[in-house]
């Protein structure tokens, strides 16, 4: 490859165009913007703006043909919130919050303030064993269920008494289905 290659700290980048553009400083104190971070497919991530310090995320920035014109960044890693003590072959996606998708060697493990699935249809297990869960269905199985939560009452001292049970609708198949 011909061009110069250089560490450079972030100072904010602009996730809004196509191909994000960051502002960065190469550590010889040149401020470069609108470098191009280029990102593997399927992948994308937008670092936080350097705090007062200067000390944020570390990019390496490429001057394409040794011009300074046009310079990419390649790759961006941001050490003050990086996951440390993987296994080897682990993998694991995060962010500065500390929620993250980490594939350990026992399954994956998904940690954060809320997960959200936007699907009709959730596939639970695997074979013989798999579960449908189906939006619809659950959803009116659990809004039956507020009534008779909302009926209950206290019985005295004690714990509190739901009202009749006739009242909680069958789930049966339809909610959830083997597959």
């Amino acid at each position: 490859m011909d061009g110069d290659c250089n560490r450079a700290s972030v100072v904010r980048a602009d996730s809004s165009p196509k191909m994000q553009a960051l502002q960065v400083v190469v550590y010889a104190g040149d401020v470069r913007d609108g470098v191009e971070h280029f990102e593997p497919y399927g992948f994308t991530s937008c670092p936080a703006d350097a705090p007062s310090d200067g000390r944020g995320a570390e990019a390496v920035v490429v001057d394409l043909g040794g011009c300074s014109d046009h310079p990419v960044a390649i790759v961006v890693g941001d050490r003050r919130y990086r996951l440390t003590g993987l296994a080897k072959g682990e993998v694991a996606i995060h962010d500065d919050q500390g929620q993250k998708v980490h594939l350990t060697r026992d399954g994956i493990v998904v940690e954060g303030t809320a997960v959200t699935v936007n699907s009709d249809t959730v596939k639970l297990g695997n074979g013989a064993d798999a579960a449908l869960v189906r939006w619809p269905e659950l959803k009116a199985f659990l809004e039956a269920l507020v009534l008779p939560v909302s009926n209950a009452v206290p019985a005295g001292p004690g714990p509190v008494t739901a009202g009749p049970p006739a009242s909680v609708p069958e789930m049966g198949t339809t909610a959830v289905t083997a597959k």
